[in-house]
C-alpha cells in the first residue's frame, strides 16, 4: 500500500484525510494479530537534524498513539522511531524530493514464533 499519511506543517497533528488510511493499517493489524509494525517517521530535509528527529518521532508517535485509541491495537505491537532526514529516498535539493522524504513508512513484521520477529515484506 503507497498511501500517504498528512500533518499539519511543522506539527504532529495527523489531518483528518489521513484517518481512512490509518483505519485500514488498524484493520490489517487486528485481523492478524501476529503482525507487528514499526511505524518510521522521516523528514524532506537535513537542516536542523535535532528538531528533525523529534518532529519525525512525534509524528510517528502519532500514528502509533491513533491505532491503539482508535482501533484498540495492543501497544506491544507496535514501535514508533524518528529517523529525521537520515534516510531520504530522493533529492533533498528539490521540492519534490524533499516532499517525497516527508514521510511515515510502516514496516510490517510477522511472528514467526520464539524471541525474534522475521521481517515479513508482504504483497
Amino acid at each position: 500500500m503507497r498511501e500517504r499519511i498528512f500533518f499539519e506543517i511543522n506539527k504532529d497533528h495527523i489531518k483528518r484525510q489521513s484517518f481512512p488510511v490509518l483505519d485500514a493499517v488498524g484493520d490489517i493489524l487486528a485481523q492478524n494479530v501476529d503482525y507487528y509494525i514499526e511505524i518510521q517517521g522521516h523528514l524532506g530535509t537535513p537542516e536542523q537534524q535535532s528538531y528533525g528527529r523529534d518532529l519525525s518521532k512525534l509524528r510517528a508517535q502519532s500514528v502509533h498513539d491513533y491505532l491503539i485509541k482508535m482501533k484498540g491495537i495492543d501497544p506491544v505491537r507496535i514501535e514508533a522511531k524518528g529517523y529525521g532526514a537520515s534516510v531520504p529516498i530522493a533529492d533533498y535539493r528539490t521540492e519534490e524530493g524533499r516532499t517525497v522524504n516527508r514521510r511515515i513508512e510502516i514496516v510490517i513484521w510477522k511472528w514467526r514464533g520464539g524471541t525474534n520477529r522475521v521481517y515479513w515484506p508482504g504483497p
